[in-house]
């Protein structure tokens, strides 16, 4: 699975979303999921879309699964992202 790392404007609008790593076996098939932890659609253009399950808070404030739209990257394309999360001051914590 090759894809071409994403273009700086859309690393600008990653590092804003929370990150999650979806194993694969062989593990190189591993993907990671960018995705808002406000349940709204990531708003990077040119990335595939999937659907993620995750566990958040809903507004009673009981933690439980809720379906977030995300989106998704091969391990090897995200890196650059992840490399730059760790500094970026506005990186989701999650």
């Amino acid at each position: 699975m090759s894809a071409s790392p994403p273009t700086p404007p859309q690393v600008a609008a990653l590092l804003n979303l929370a990150a999650t790593v979806l194993p694969a076996d062989p593990p190189r098939l591993s993907r990671v999921a960018f995705w808002d932890p406000d349940g709204s659609a990531p708003e990077v253009a040119g990335l595939p879309e999937e659907e993620l399950t995750v566990a958040l808070p809903r507004a009673d404030g009981v933690v439980g699964p809720v379906t977030v739209p995300a989106a998704v990257l091969p391990v090897a394309a995200a890196l650059p992202v992840l490399t730059r999360a760790r500094a970026a001051r506005r990186a989701a914590p999650a």
